[in-house]
């Protein structure tokens, strides 16, 4: 069916009044289509979960020309202070003897990062990580790191495989490294003596025994000539006196060789802590008494 000339006529004006209209539209109406303000939106919410990869890609989003004016001048302020934030890390991997790997694949998380390691910075939220190292001929190893905000290019090592054992030099190589050495003889102890304490002590006790009786009994004998009684003084008296004077007698021997064979066992022992089979005789004699020291050194 044919229009009449005049209806087409109108009819084309007003799609070139259309397209005109659509031409005209300021920019910010036509990036409507683009949803910029959920793009925001969500990118703020990222960051504040510390999510700050995709919160950087929500802010790269509504950072675009298309994007209205509002929204864009918000993003594109919010990116740069994003992108102090997020952290990167640099993964590195050794073998046993300090060789670096680069055919190392490299899991984060559960995701694959990396297949060969080139020495690159991986950009990475802040906080816990679970990293696994995998290449031929060792077991995978699994590392688990702690990222902070706003480190840059932290290196991230890892060292796969056990490092090789080194031969000791001081070891006789005809010797089996299975046989256990001979065991070193045990060590000689060094230090005074026991007996030169115990004679020592028995010396000094001697000697103090020796000045207490001796001088008590010199004290009697003196009181008994005072009063008199010379020599028909009471037996007990006498006997008393004497018996005081004997022990003083018997410690004084006692004491001397006591502190004689300490001396001579301290001398003779070159230091060791050795027993010396040394024993002190008393033997009562009429008016007095006899100590010897005998013993093998």
């Amino acid at each position: 069916m044919n229009r009449p000339r005049a209806l087409r006529r109108v009819g084309g004006g007003l799609g070139v009044l259309a397209l005109l209209a659509v031409v005209s539209l300021p920019k910010d109406v036509i990036a409507a289509d683009v949803d910029c303000p959920t793009a925001s939106e969500q990118g703020q919410k990222l960051r504040d979960q510390g999510k700050l990869i995709r919160a950087r890609e929500m802010f790269l989003l509504c950072s675009k020309p298309t994007c209205p004016s509002v929204v864009r001048k918000d993003c594109a302020k919010w990116l740069p202070e994003l992108e102090e934030s997020v952290p990167t890390v640099v993964f590195s991997a050794q073998d046993g003897s300090g060789t670096d790997l680069s055919a190392v694949a490299v899991t984060l998380d559960g995701a694959r990062v990396a297949t060969v390691l080139d020495g690159k910075p991986v950009p990475i939220d802040p906080g816990p990580h679970t990293v696994i190292y995998e290449t031929q001929g060792v077991p995978p190893l699994t590392q688990n790191v702690i990222v902070r905000a706003g480190e840059k290019n932290r290196i991230v090592k890892a060292t796969l495989g056990a490092a090789p054992i080194k031969p000791d030099p001081k070891q006789d190589p005809k010797q089996d490294p299975k046989q256990d050495p001979k065991p070193d003889p045990k060590p000689q102890k060094s230090g005074v003596p026991v007996m030169t304490y115990v004679l020592g002590g028995v010396g000094v006790i001697g000697i103090g025994s020796f000045a207490f009786f001796g001088i008590t009994g010199k004290s009697d004998l003196d009181d008994l000539r005072k009063s008199s009684c010379v020599p028909n003084c009471p037996p007990a008296k006498l006997d008393d006196t004497k018996t005081k004077l004997l022990i003083a007698d018997i410690s004084l021997g006692v004491g001397v060789l006591a502190l004689g064979g300490a001396a001579i066992i301290f001398l003779t022992s070159g230091g060791d802590n050795k027993s010396a089979n040394t024993g002190i005789n008393v033997t009562p004699l009429p008016g007095g008494g006899a100590a010897s020291l005998s013993g093998s050194f």
